[in-house]
């Protein structure tokens, strides 16, 4: 599948740009909890919905978890799984709603 872009990688490209973007002065261990939630915010503040919003929480998560895990930095995923809860409690991290595809 070498050499053909999925919907998936566009996705997770066109985040990991964003995050970049806004993010990519922040060291990735002084990204905690609340500097997280007040990411969310920007974003959905951007136009950012609750599934892309969950979308980018669920990439940086993979990049933490992928810096410990495979570099062996000393940070914990720990920080974006809570400020995953908050921003779901606040409405900004949630499921998309059901579209009518039909012609």
């Amino acid at each position: 599948m070498r050499g053909r872009e999925t919907a998936a990688s566009r996705a997770k490209a066109a985040t990991i740009t964003t995050l970049k973007r806004d993010q990519g002065k922040e060291k990735i261990g002084h990204l905690d909890r609340q500097k997280l939630i007040d990411y969310g915010k920007m974003r959905a503040e951007q136009g950012a919905g609750p599934v892309t919003l969950g979308i980018d929480i669920g990439v940086i998560k993979m990049i933490i978890t992928h810096a410990a895990a495979v570099h062996g930095l000393d940070i914990s995923p720990e920080p974006v799984d809570l400020a995953r809860v908050a921003l779901k409690r606040l409405g900004l991290i949630g499921k998309g709603t059901e579209r009518d595809l039909s012609p």
